[in-house]
């Protein structure tokens, strides 16, 4: 299975933030969009617009941690992972799970002709996974007992 399919059953929205927002908007936007996680992007006017970096619920736990209250007055830019793997649309699934795992990250942004054109998670990764094995399944039963598609 390629990326391509799991944007398409996903779609191609994404969700990015600047180096320059507050971290306390940040977490609240991922809340409320219900995400892990956010591409951050520059610059500010959107022309010409690089992908800077990445931030998670994990940066920011992890940084809550370490930090304490003082968060609350931190940037994206403090606590952003610098260095994004990225992948292309006629990658894999199985390369996405692979490059997760071994940089063991949940995120990675799908990018074309250095444009940002989607986020695939871990989690889109396995939801597509297991439609693609429901789908053997089926084929294989149907296939032992003898049944005929219409």
């Amino acid at each position: 299975m390629f990326i391509t399919a799991i944007l398409k059953a996903k779609g191609e929205t994404v969700v990015t933030v600047r180096p320059d927002d507050a971290i306390t908007n940040t977490a609240k936007l991922l809340k409320e969009k219900r995400i892990g996680a956010a591409v951050v992007t520059s610059p500010a006017d959107g022309l010409n617009e690089q992908i800077v970096g990445m931030i998670s619920e994990r940066d920011i736990v992890c940084a809550l941690g370490e930090m304490g209250p003082e968060i609350v007055s931190k940037k994206v830019r403090d606590l952003m992972t610098p260095d994004v793997i990225t992948c292309q649309k006629n990658h894999t699934a199985e390369y996405l799970m692979d490059a997760m795992t071994r940089h063991r990250i949940r995120h990675l942004p799908v990018v074309e002709k250095n444009k940002l054109v989607g986020l695939v998670s871990i989690g889109d990764v396995v939801k597509a996974r297991l439609a693609e094995l429901q789908i053997e399944s089926d084929q294989m039963h149907q296939y032992i007992s003898g049944e005929q598609r219409a």
